[in-house]
């Protein structure tokens, strides 16, 4: 009969897994089904019986039998127990470094995530128009009103579309009380389709269709109506006027990663009602968010050009130069450089790559940590190989014995971490008001992908001891030599000044970033805002009662000055616009308001030449103030007298204001004309007096409930205003020092163990030197110089990088700080301290013992 053999891939799969003793075994089994019942019958087989031994075989292979699985669990265990010190630095650092690995994981997923949430997110876009004024080109996140509908009626490629109007800083009122809403939408109904908003009362198909309704998040319903059920309870809102809406709808939590996320949105039908021309307006700029949701597979190129086509078609001619384009959804929390009027407080992909360095950085010292100390015992170790070694023991059990101590300890660190992570995520929540999710349903990848971090964390660190402890033969190691290889005493503190390099790196770049969010608060800003609110008065637009809203507030509240302006500048509130001058016909852009002649005393800002608007004059309706910026953006030598040109109205120059921020320091001070205000202007800016200040805004209140029945009080402090733009850099900061902390405590619990484990082997030279008249001082600094050494040299060498990433950052503000020497020096120092307090604590320890019982010592 011929000799068959068996499969080739099943016999390769057996041979490399049980050895080539079972393989034959199975190779004769397999003869005799081949002469039994055919070949086929028997290839079947044999496939059948490796599958069905495919696991033992593989247990068997890796852990020799269940009955050894459990010795080497046990032995791991009991060293553990043995060495419990260890054990616990072990496990500690690295489960603080999983679990801020996972926080930083959960955050930076959530920033990337936004608006993928909603239903064909990939086809749905915003439209950017991208404007040349005053020799710049302007992206803008907002387009006139008709452009939408337009664009809906005539490209076939655009399935429907959306328009949205931004409201901040909304007046509502409910029975008697009064609140103010940060951010509002009007928008049309189409939105509760297109974005699929879960809407769990009213109807989705008509809540938003007729005039005056508004839809609330449940939580903004809790807190307006309590236990009453809020259908058809009716609010006012002040938009340019009070107006009742009436409750159609409550719509479910949004998710914190959407720019759509506002807890009150009334019908855009409302503006039909009250602003019905500027629907109907073309222009390039506009005021209004305009989404659109593509077929599948139509080319947003293609539609860019389209939509670029139909808006100059309808556009005045001077502004012909306009263009518009496509964003899709998911990029526009992220992808925000340069485009105004955006919908929220935007991200920043640079912040991501910061946490997401911390975290891999983070996550380098814990592991390096547990490398370190799990390699540092291995001299400790030497004669329970060679008794393992003398009893029988092979070299491939010792491996895996090392090995499964390892995993042990880093399957402990997993947890603890997974624990820690959940301990603190609605800690990080709460603080930055967002819900971070992070879990197998939404990222079914992250656990894996940890676990296999763990897999190589517990490789790394017990692969060593087992590659090489185990080769040792046991005549060798019970003469007390170290194989060849096994003492490395000098990669540890290479990897401990790998650690401090990192650490003190980041300690550099937390100081340089406390230091401008500092520069950034006490910074002078031109003004004394301290006592500063603005005020506005809705009704000044048609009854054009300002000044006289004015001069009433200043005689009955106790107010110290009081000031008309158009709008008070702060954020995207920029309100720019092209002006000419003398001397060149090309339009220039500037930032423009338009302020009564007390707007400088209230301020407090300074006139460096010329004089002020004076309200007796008649005259001043023809002039202006400009800043320093604006004097030197428009390139005059002496102002005074220069004619400026706007809408078709000539102006002439009469005073030079020093330069004051109206925005946050990110940009710089940007030209600004002031023009006289009119009748008509709705903000007010008042002086508060030092004292008694809530009294004061009191009194105001009650001024505007007796003499402006029609209106919500609606006001801000200025200081506040300003304040916000730092939010984010606040937030960056404190959270750069959470972590920065938790590195150097990781970098301490590592540095703490190596000196502890020093310390006991050199136990009896410790008594040695005492008994010969070594000083205290003396042994402490034979210890610790060597630890000093490196985190000296950690630091020479983090400085430069530490330098060359704070620069970058700074780059982003257009006023900064100086980085200077004190971020260095003080992150030199509070690491040379950290390393030096870890070690001294443990050798002061072992000097201040009994020489005898030192070298009684095991």
């Amino acid at each position: 009969m011929t000799h068959k053999t068996p499969p080739r891939l099943a016999a390769w799969l057996l041979t490399r897994i049980s050895g080539p003793s079972i393989a034959g075994d199975y190779e004769e089994i397999y003869q005799e089904w081949v002469r039994d019942h055919g070949d086929r019958t028997a290839r079947a087989r044999y496939w059948t019986q490796v599958w069905r031994s495919l696991p033992m075989l593989t247990a068997n292979a890796l852990f020799g039998s269940t009955s050894m699985f459990k010795n080497y669990i046990k032995s791991a265990w009991r060293n553990i127990l043995r060495r419990k010190r260890y054990a616990l630095l072990n496990i500690t650092g690295l489960a603080i470094g999983l679990a801020v690995c996972l926080l930083i994981t959960a955050y930076v997923l959530h920033e990337k995530s936004f608006d993928t949430m909603h239903t064909s997110y990939d086809r749905i876009y915003r439209i950017i128009g991208t404007i040349p004024m005053g020799g710049q080109s302007l992206r803008n996140g907002v387009v006139s009103a008709p452009l939408g509908p337009a664009a809906a009626a005539s490209i076939p490629e655009i399935e429907s579309e959306v328009r949205l109007l931004r409201r901040h800083n909304t007046s509502v009122q409910v029975g008697n009380v009064e609140f103010k809403e940060e951010k509002i939408f009007l928008a049309e109904q189409a939105i509760l389709q297109v974005f699929a908003l879960p809407l769990h009362r009213g109807d989705p198909k008509s809540a938003l269709e007729a005039p005056f309704t508004v839809i609330l998040e449940e939580d903004l319903a809790k807190k307006y109506f309590g236990d009453r059920d809020p259908m058809g309870q009716t609010i006012r809102i002040m938009l340019n006027q009070v107006y009742d809406f009436t409750v159609t709808g409550v719509m479910r939590r949004l998710p914190s990663n959407t720019v759509l996320r506002r807890p009150m949105i009334a019908s855009f039908a409302t503006l039909q009602q009250i602003q019905p021309d500027a629907l109907t307006h073309w222009e390039s700029w506009g005021s209004f968010t305009t989404f659109v949701r593509l077929h599948e597979r139509a080319d947003p190129e293609a539609v860019s050009t389209k939509l670029t086509a139909l808006a100059r078609s309808n556009l005045p001619e001077e502004e012909q130069d306009a263009s518009y384009s496509l964003q899709p959804i998911s990029r526009i929390y992220l992808d925000n450089t340069s485009i105004s009027n955006n919908l929220d407080n935007s991200g920043s992909s640079s912040r991501l790559y910061v946490f997401s360095a911390v975290a891999m950085l983070m996550l380098l010292i814990a592991a390096i940590n547990f490398i370190n100390l799990s390699t540092a015992k291995i001299s400790g170790r030497l004669k329970e190989v060679g008794i393992r070694k003398t009893c029988g023991a092979v070299r491939g059990h010792l491996i895996k014995q090392f090995l499964t101590e390892s995993l042990l300890l880093t399957t402990a660190a997993m947890v603890a971490g997974l624990l820690l992570f959940s301990l603190f995520k609605p800690r990080l929540d709460l603080y930055l008001g967002k819900t971070l999710i992070l879990g197998m349903l939404a990222t079914p990848w992250i656990f894996p992908l940890l676990a296999a971090v763990v897999m190589l964390v517990a490789f790394g660190a017990g692969s060593y001891p087992a590659l090489f402890l185990s080769r040792a033969p046991a005549a060798v190691i019970f003469r007390s030599r170290l194989p060849l290889g096994i003492s490395k005493s000098g990669m540890r503190r290479t990897l401990v000044g790998i650690q401090f390099f990192i650490a003190a790196s980041l300690i550099t770049c937390t100081l340089a970033v406390l230091k401008q969010v500092r520069f950034s608060e006490t910074k002078d800003l031109g003004f004394d805002q301290t006592g500063l609110i603005v005020l506005y008065n809705q009704d000044a637009h048609h009854l054009e009662n300002a000044e006289v809203i004015k001069r009433r507030l200043l005689n009955a509240t106790g107010i110290i000055s009081a000031s008309s302006v158009d709008h008070f500048p702060y954020g995207q509130n920029r309100s720019l616009s092209t002006i000419r001058h003398e001397g060149t016909p090309e339009d220039v852009l500037v930032q423009s308001m338009e302020v009564d002649a007390d707007f400088l005393p209230t301020m407090g800002l300074r006139l460096i030449t010329g004089r002020n608007f004076q309200s007796i004059r008649t005259s001043d309706a023809q002039t202006l103030l400009l800043n320093e910026a604006a004097v030197r953006h428009l390139g005059f030598e002496e102002p005074l007298g220069k004619r400026i040109q706007r809408n078709d109205k000539n102006y002439h120059v009469i005073g030079v204001v020093e330069d004051w921020h109206t925005n946050s320091i990110h940009s710089p001070i940007h030209p600004t004309i002031f023009f006289p205000a009119e009748a008509s202007a709705a903000g007010l800016v008042i002086r508060l007096p030092r004292q008694n200040s809530r009294e004061v805004v009191a009194r105001i209140r009650e001024f505007w409930a007796e003499f402006m029945p029609g209106q919500i009080f609606n006001f801000a402090y200025i200081e506040d205003l300003h304040l916000h733009s730092y939010n984010e850099e606040k937030r960056l900061a404190s959270l750069l020092v959470f972590f920065c902390g938790l590195t150097v405590v990781v970098a301490c619990l590592g540095i703490f163990g190596l000196a502890a484990y020093s310390t006991e082997q050199r136990t009896k030279e410790i008594g040695i030197r005492k008994v010969l008249g070594s000083s205290l001082t003396g042994i402490i600094l034979l210890l610790t110089q060597s630890y000093g050494r490196w985190v000296l040299a950690a630091n020479l060498l983090a400085w430069p990088a530490a330098y060359f990433i704070v620069h970058k950052w700074l780059q982003a503000f257009a006023y900064r700080t100086t980085i200077g020497l004190d971020p260095f020096l003080l992150s030199g120092l509070i690491t040379m301290l950290i390393a030096l307090f870890s070690v001294i604590f443990q050798t002061l320890k072992a000097a201040l013992a009994d020489p005898v019982r030192s070298l009684r010592y095991e």
